[in-house]
Parts: C-alpha cells; structure tokens; sequence
C-alpha cells in the first residue's frame, strides 16, 4: 500500500519558545578550537561561534519543518482535495511560505553582527552585547511566526492520520446514508477494523480495508455517511467521502437500507443513489440492498419495485446480510467480475505492465507500515519557495 504523503511531516515537536531555547542553549556551549591571538580575539571569536550557532540551529530546524512536506503541486488529487477540506490548502502554503520566509532573515541578522564584530575595534562586553542583541533579533523573528507553527501543529495531527493508498490497485468505495450498514460490510469482506454503532456518522473518516478477490489485490474505502443535501452544503466529514468518490473509486457499492431501523426514509436514500449515478459517473454502481435479514419477502419486494419505478435498477444489483453472511460471497464475486470485464481496461490501469498476482487466496490481508520519509535538501526549498 502507498504511504500517506503527510506520514513524513516534522516528527519533532516545534514550539517556538522550545525553539528559540534550544537554539541560545547550544550557542552558549559553542567553542572555537582557535586559541591563537589576543584574548580579545578568542572572545570574539567564540561570540561569533555562538551567533553562528545560534542562527545554524534556527534556521536548520525551520528548513526542517518546510521540507518534510510534500510539494502540493506534485500531490495526487486525492491528497490534495482531503488536504484542502481538512486544513486548507492556501493556508498551508502561507504558513509554509512564512517559516520560509524567516530563513533568510535570520541569515542576515547573523550576517550582519558577524560584520560588526570583525570591523569594530570592540572590548569584550561589546561583544557580547552584540551578541545578545543578535539573539534578542533571532527571538523577534521566530515569535513572527509562531501562528504559522501554531497552524501547522493543528494540521499535522489530522494530515498524518489521512489513509494511504494505492493507485495502482481497483479501488472499491462504499457509500450510503448513515448507518446503512457501510462499516459492518467491510469489516466482513475485507482487513478493515471500523467502528460499528447504532448512531450517525460512526465513520468520521475514511478506512481502507483490503482483499485478494481472484488475481486482484482490491482496497475497500468505507466512507461517511451521505445526507440528502447538495454537495456545497456537505460538511467535512461528508465531504472525504465525495474526494473519495471523485478521485479514487473505480466502483462503489451504494447500500439500501429498508428496514425499520434505517434512520432516513428510502426515498430519501434513492435520491442519494441517484445523485451518486449523476456525478460519478466514471465508476461502476453497484446497488446493494443491506440488513435484509430484517426484511419480510413483501418489504424486500417494494424496495426492488421501488427502483425500477425510479429507473434506479442496476446492472449491478444485489441483496446481502452482513450480521448473517447471506449473499457475501456473491458481492465479492460481482466486484471480481466487474474488475475483470471493466475496470482493468479503463485507462488509470493502461501504464501496468503486469497484474500483481496474490500469493494465495486467504481472503483477509492485514497491510504493513511503511517507513516514514522525509526529504532534507535545502536546494528543494529554495527552488520551491524562492
């Protein structure tokens, strides 16, 4: 499975009070291994160590920050949309830009007493005057951007949550209204642990579940639960659901719950799954009638009449019952036929030079972790950031 872009950004904690203390802490244990020279002159020369060091150690950590995030431009559209729902994308660049920006800023305070220092003919405590107002600058500047830190802290802990995954693999999305019976299908059929309780919006994010169907390793999405309301009036959590289907899904299996305990009416279900068919029209619909272990014969009959009145019957239909197992195995041969008769050909798969066959057929798959990355070259940022 791909990694999730954002895993990699900044591990260390960065509190600009933390910051600005780590950095005068380390200046002040700077030596010169230098003792040539008056004594004036290794005092200068050590009140130079401590403002370079003092400056190297802001400006590392700084471009630490910046460069463990990917570059938004290079994001799959995926990422990028949930990015800029969950945190804003704008924001991020701003904030990203104003550490950056500093950077140079400190490098020119340092610059600037380091002249001081070398052409002034300076007693000791001129010197270390010079140096303390160095770092009282360097103080300055870093509290400038304490909001942009303070924002990307904020976002760091719902972007390194995000859910990796691959590109390359079919990818089935599942949607419905709330508490349909979205979760309890994936937990069956696939590696995907979601909670499961009888209130809305139980998923609050997406969850990526995974199985072997035939020679095709598939990953399942189990997505929010949708309202019946238009896309510009979802909230974020409906809204990584619509990124989902958008962006990744080559099919999505819509569930139907008709039973009593169904917590919003069918016809307001139906017009879900037409708004579904409208604007995704790139994957396969598969319609699933769920929880029909509590229907009668004549419920289960009115939802099937329901949808060819609406013209809302599926090629792709289907009737399960995930509490009894009963037509599971049914649904996951459906997706395998669909994935081999439609979705391979389409042309998101056209660069594979080969299937990536399973190893066996054990029908759950528990993903690795992968490393976390991070990239730390300073030319990166200038580049990107100017």
């Amino acid at each position: 499975m791909a990694n999730n872009p954002f895993e990699g950004i900044y591990k260390t904690k960065v509190d600009t009070t933390e910051l600005i203390n780590l950095a005068f802490g380390k200046a002040m244990k700077a030596k010169t291994t230098s003792r040539k020279g008056s004594r004036k002159e290794f005092e200068r020369k050590i009140e130079l160590a401590r403002i370079n060091t003092a400056s190297k150690v802001l400006r590392s950590r700084l471009s630490n920050v910046v460069e463990s995030f990917p570059s938004f431009d290079d994001l799959h559209p995926f990422y990028y949309e949930l990015a800029d729902t969950l945190c804003s994308v704008d924001k991020l660049k701003l904030a990203l830009g104003g550490i950056w920006g500093v950077y140079d800023s400190i490098l020119g305070v340092e610059e600037e007493v380091r002249t001081k220092l070398l052409n002034e003919d300076l007693y000791a405590q001129d010197m270390r005057k010079l140096r303390k107002e160095a770092f009282g600058r360097f103080a300055s500047i870093i509290k400038i951007i304490e909001p942009h830190i303070n924002f990307l802290l904020r976002s760091r802990k719902i972007l390194i949550r995000l859910p990796g995954f691959d590109g390359n693999a079919p990818t089935v999305a599942v949607a419905g209204a709330p508490n349909s019976g979205k979760s309890s299908i994936v937990k069956k059929i696939t590696s995907g642990k979601p909670e499961i309780a009888a209130y809305p919006f139980t998923t609050k994010k997406l969850i990526f579940g995974h199985r072997k169907i035939g020679f095709f390793h598939v990953q399942f999405c189990d997505t929010p639960g949708l309202l019946d309301r238009p896309i510009s009036e979802r909230n974020e959590i409906e809204l990584q659901g619509i990124t989902a289907f958008k962006f990744i899904a080559d099919i999505i299996l819509f569930l139907i719950d008709p039973s009593l305990e169904a917590m919003y009416p069918i016809e307001q279900q139906l017009k879900i799954l037409n708004d579904i068919k409208v604007y995704f029209p790139q994957a396969t619909i598969v319609t699933v009638i769920s929880k029909i272990d509590l229907l009668t014969d004549e419920e289960h009959s009115e939802v099937l009449n329901k949808l060819d009145e609406l013209n809302l019957k599926s090629e792709h239909q289907l009737s399960v019952s995930a509490m009894q197992d009963e037509n599971l195995d049914k649904l996951i041969s459906e997706i395998d036929s669909i994935i081999k008769e439609e979705v391979i050909s389409r042309e998101k798969f056209r660069h594979l030079t080969r299937t990536k066959v399973s190893e066996d057929f054990t029908p759950l798959e528990k993903e690795e972790e992968e490393d976390f990355f991070l990239i730390d070259e300073e030319d990166v940022l200038r580049s990107r950031f100017g």
